[in-house]
């Protein structure tokens, strides 16, 4: 039995989530059990998405005749992992070689740690290159976390990327030499590619699929596992590269009305966990 499941929820983008798709294949050490959900997309996607599992990238396809959300979705897949890891993937991600190896072991270095997500040059570059004091907010530092790592080292090697390398492979082998198996203990999750182990997101009852399309779940989820006395933690030496909300800004997506929805709801749930 595979080590790790990934789960991807598909709405439209087919380019984007059959590099998605390819890079994972090419890319992922283990050999994981791959789920997508189609969340309705367009004919064109879907037909891709089987031509994809016809050859082989994809173990499980699931459609579904509405557009459900991503955490409807992802809690669909998660009926059918039986890995010990599980990997939620949006699908305008790039994953790097041996990026899953990584954060495995950055997870098995103590019980507590339950999830954790890569770098990416999206959300961390925001917070690093815009205030360093709302990336403060963002990273919860622990006493025990002995770590000698600047947060302008990785700031730098992003700028690089896109201003001197543009190359995939060697960009992401820059940064694990740098970075290895280092970690930080993150406040906020990012659900790009966040890896759990299974039996803790299922014992606090996966995802809340009343938040639609797909923000704030991952907020309540967080609080609950820091209740439990969990981490989450970002895995310094293992990069994915984040397009970024390729499927919410299409038609029928207000991303300002959502996020505010997603705050409304949030503040709701989390007065009564």
């Amino acid at each position: 039995m595979t080590n790790l499941s990934i789960i991807i929820a598909v709405y439209n983008s087919p380019e984007w989530t059959k590099h998605c798709l390819e890079y994972i294949h090419k890319y992922t050490f283990s050999k994981p059990f791959v789920i997508v959900i189609d969340n309705n997309s367009r004919n064109s996607t879907h037909e891709m998405l089987k031509s994809m599992r016809d050859n082989n990238y994809i173990d499980l396809l699931l459609k579904n005749e509405d557009n459900m959300g991503s955490h409807f979705a992802w809690n669909q897949g998660l009926n059918y992992v039986e890995s010990k890891y599980v990997s939620i993937i949006h699908s305008d991600c790039l994953v790097s070689p041996n990026w899953d190896s990584i954060i495995i072991k950055c997870l098995e270095k103590d019980n507590s740690m339950m999830a954790a997500s890569p770098i990416t040059n999206y959300s961390d570059q925001f917070y690093l290159r815009y205030s360093q004091t709302l990336f403060n907010e963002y990273v919860k530092i622990k006493p025990n976390n002995k770590s000698s790592l600047s947060y302008n080292d990785i700031s730098y090697l992003i700028d690089e990327y896109y201003m001197f390398d543009n190359n995939f492979e060697k960009f992401s082998e820059k940064v694990f030499n740098k970075f290895k198996y280092s970690f930080r203990f993150l406040t906020e999750m990012g659900t790009h590619c966040v890896m759990f182990k299974n039996h803790a997101l299922f014992s606090l009852d996966k995802f809340d699929d009343e938040f639609y399309p797909h923000f704030g779940a991952e907020k309540v989820l967080l609080k609950k596992m820091h209740d439990r006395g969990w981490d989450y933690i970002s895995c310094l030496g293992s990069y994915v590269h984040h397009h970024g909300n390729a499927t919410s800004d299409g038609p029928g997506f207000n991303m300002p009305i959502m996020l505010e929805n997603s705050e409304k709801l949030v503040i709701k749930k989390l007065s009564v966990i």
